[in-house]
């Protein structure tokens, strides 16, 4: 019978062998593990930014759902009670004027006009607001009559 016998060089390469696949296997775990945490730290991220946002656009969403009423049916409180049991209660009455076209009225840019001292002084007493003239270092201040005795 003849003995097989394996020469170190097979010994080496048979533990090569088997020292190439542990680190495969070891790698291909650390890999998983490492894509693993980036998406764990994508979605944290995303999280943090995305509650916020939804909180956000709940929020203003409500409150645009629960001013946003048809044009003339916007109802506002009273403090009117005759017809109620309890004498803090206040009546909503949908028919009241809505404020909407008060604020979408746009008035005409306002017009300006020189006017001399003299003009001035008048117009300021003419609206009940006696004035007068102070110059002082080429600066001109109005100053307004102070009643007397008083």
């Amino acid at each position: 019978m003849e003995r097989e016998t394996f020469s170190t060089t097979d010994r080496d390469d048979a533990s090569r062998a088997a020292h190439d696949a542990r680190r495969a296997s070891i790698l291909s775990l650390a890999q998983s593990e490492l894509d693993a945490r980036v998406r764990r730290r994508r979605m944290a991220r995303a999280t943090l930014v995305a509650v916020p946002m939804i909180g956000l656009a709940c929020a203003l969403a409500l409150r645009l759902a629960l001013s946003h009423t048809a044009p003339g049916s916007t109802p506002h409180a009273t403090n009117d009670t005759s017809g109620t049991s309890n004498d803090d209660a206040a009546q909503i009455t949908p028919d009241a004027p809505s404020p909407a076209p008060a604020l979408a009225r746009q008035d005409a840019p306002p017009t300006w006009t020189s006017i001399d001292d003299d003009q001035l002084l008048a117009l300021l007493a003419e609206a009940g607001r006696p004035s007068g003239l102070v110059r002082r270092g080429g600066q001109v201040i109005v100053v307004e009559y102070a009643p007397r005795g008083g």
